[in-house]
């Protein structure tokens, strides 16, 4: 996934991130067998359980991604629209039945899950068929 890897490497500079073949697993254990590529999670909750990490919408997970990438979370100020178009060209290289899976740092504040123990953190899981990826940025105030 050549276009998603050079948008990591562009814009990974705070974050931790892999890329590469899809997990052995059943489709429910997914972004835990993915989030388990970087150690994670490393927060005493389960962010995989009712009411955690949920699928997003290709725009929703832009936005995510946009957020962790391009802007500072203990600040929050929405991505400019440049950034979230970027990050969604990148994301569409997932093509074979995508799912995306976002910890909520969306427009309009829809629940945050944390991930990790930092006191923000903010993220963008994918697979299709074949390929995974995650992209996790850590802050703290």
């Amino acid at each position: 996934m050549p276009i998603l890897e050079a948008y990591f490497k562009r814009h990974g500079r705070w974050a931790r991130w892999w890329i590469g073949e899809r997990p052995e697993g059943r489709q429910g254990q997914m972004a835990s067998l993915i989030a388990a590529r970087l150690d994670y999670p490393s927060g005493r909750d389960d962010p995989f359980g009712p009411g955690g990490l949920r699928p997003a919408s290709l725009d929703d997970a832009a936005y995510s991604l946009a957020s962790a990438a391009t802007t500072s979370l203990a600040h929050h100020s929405p991505p400019k629209p440049q950034a979230i178009a970027e990050a969604k060209l990148a994301l569409r290289e997932l093509s074979d039945r995508p799912v995306w899976i976002t910890n909520g740092w969306l427009p309009g504040g829809n629940g945050w899950i944390p991930l990790t123990t930092a006191t923000f953190d903010c993220g963008v899981m994918g697979y299709d068929a074949q390929n995974a990826f995650i992209f996790w940025v850590e802050e703290e105030d």
